[in-house]
């Protein structure tokens, strides 16, 4: 509790007006409140409840090995049923909403996706029930995350980015550093508001659709970024088969996503928030791996430990095609 009081102090003395000051102590309110167990910490469950737009009912192959044998692993808190390939041990939801009728909800502009956007925008958060914790320099330091990811790609690549693509990129975060720095950015979302806010008021471009239906040049960009993505996606690997085509020899693969290998999963298993149903897929570090290497990428560098929920992986095209036998 000391530690907390004393990061309150500091930021309370960095803030330059009144409204910051009370947005503050609205945050750490609320934060403190949700640390003492007053709070649910899946709060957030119902919010995330109202996109259950349809039935679950397209029982998907798996993503790596297109096998059609599962066993089922657990029941998440909110009724979907996490399923383990028995052939590779991917975990993936199963069944789940059908991937046309997904599309099209989150392809169309609705009160939901500008509620999304402008929530993003104003407290860089999605959801309405997280709005409560957030702290006014909150855009600073999501900018500071952005450019250590960029700083990252960098270090492996050896050289400096010129061109990068964000898949999934929400409301521009990434775009934004990457452009500051000379970058010649790209993205795309499937939230049809968010791209438009995105073209339109920041100048940044973007593509309102899936990786696999975009135009872009084979073999022209430095990296691809896929931070909080993959655990989205009906298709990860055909995605990541995608960014290797469109990566110059050398290029630079980037994931991050949460995995299941740590204290938090179990601890709290069925309960965790990461396994609600609009996460699709449930990696572990060896099923991660699997995958990158199954889309053609080697140099596999991962940063994780069982300590933390999040696993950072990056992977490079190889200079030369991979040689199978």
């Amino acid at each position: 509790m000391g530690q907390t009081v004393r990061i309150v102090f500091q930021r309370l003395r960095k803030l330059s007006s009144v409204s910051e000051f009370i947005q503050t102590v609205k945050a750490v309110f609320w934060r403190l409140l949700k640390k003492a167990g007053a709070v649910p910490s899946d709060d957030s469950l119902e919010d995330q409840s109202r996109d259950r737009i349809a039935h679950f009912d397209e029982h998907p192959s798996c993503a790596i090995c297109s096998g059609q044998s599962v066993a089922e692993k657990l029941i998440a808190k909110d009724g979907n049923r996490i399923v383990e390939c028995t052939e590779c041990g991917l975990w993936f939801t199963s069944p789940r909403i059908s991937e046309s009728t997904w599309t099209d909800y989150l392809k169309s502009t609705t009160e939901r996706s500008r509620e999304f956007t402008e929530n993003r925008l104003r407290y860089g958060v999605a959801l309405s029930s997280n709005v409560k914790y957030t702290l006014p320099d909150w855009y600073e330091n999501r900018i500071a995350k952005e450019n250590v990811i960029i700083d990252q790609v960098e270090k492996h690549l050896g050289k400096k980015v010129e061109s990068l693509h964000d898949v999934g990129c929400g409301v521009g975060y990434l775009l934004s550093a990457a452009q500051e720095r000379g970058i010649e950015a790209s993205g795309n979302d499937l939230n049809a508001y968010a791209c438009q806010v995105m073209r339109e008021k920041q100048g940044l471009t973007v593509f309102n659709d899936s990786l696999t239906d975009l135009d872009l040049s084979l073999e022209s960009l430095d990296a691809v970024i896929m931070h909080d993505y993959i655990e989205h996606t009906y298709h990860p690997l055909e995605d990541l088969r995608t960014a290797h085509g469109f990566l110059s020899p050398g290029g630079i693969v980037h994931i991050t996503t949460f995995h299941v290998d740590c204290r938090t999963f179990d601890r709290l298993g069925k309960d965790w928030n990461m396994l609600f149903w609009n996460h699709t897929y449930h990696f572990s570090t060896k099923t991660l791996s699997k995958m990158v290497t199954e889309a053609g990428f080697t140099d596999l560098d991962v940063t994780t430990s069982y300590e933390t929920d999040l696993i950072a992986m990056t992977a490079r095209k190889p200079l030369a095609p991979v040689k199978t036998t």
